[in-house]
């Protein structure tokens, strides 16, 4: 399995508010599908990211995969008991400026 890069394990189980490591392999796989969601979202690569930003990856798109792999963990299914949402209009607007054109 693929690294994390945008976010840790940690950062995405604290944001989550999940307290064992019962999960930690699920817990990576919906970071790295946060990921590449995100850098579909921007057709983008990591590659294109990291030589555009000397070497590092913007808060802001580390911060919405951040949000988005929380939303998976918290909605690991696509039947809730809950209205469904539409995945967070905040998430478009970090990304936006990273939009390949």
């Amino acid at each position: 399995m693929r690294e994390l890069r945008f976010v840790t394990l940690e950062e995405i189980k604290n944001n989550a508010r999940i307290e064992t490591s019962d999960e930690d392999q699920l817990i990576t796989r919906i970071g790295l599908s946060a990921e590449d969601t995100v850098l579909n979202l921007m057709e983008r690569t990591v590659e294109d990211i990291l030589e555009e930003f000397n070497d590092e990856i913007p808060e802001p798109i580390c911060h919405a995969t951040l949000m988005l792999a929380t939303h998976y963990c918290l909605h690991r299914t696509p039947f809730e008991t809950i209205p469904l949402h539409a995945v967070p209009y905040t998430i478009d607007v970090m990304l936006k400026p990273y939009i390949r054109l």
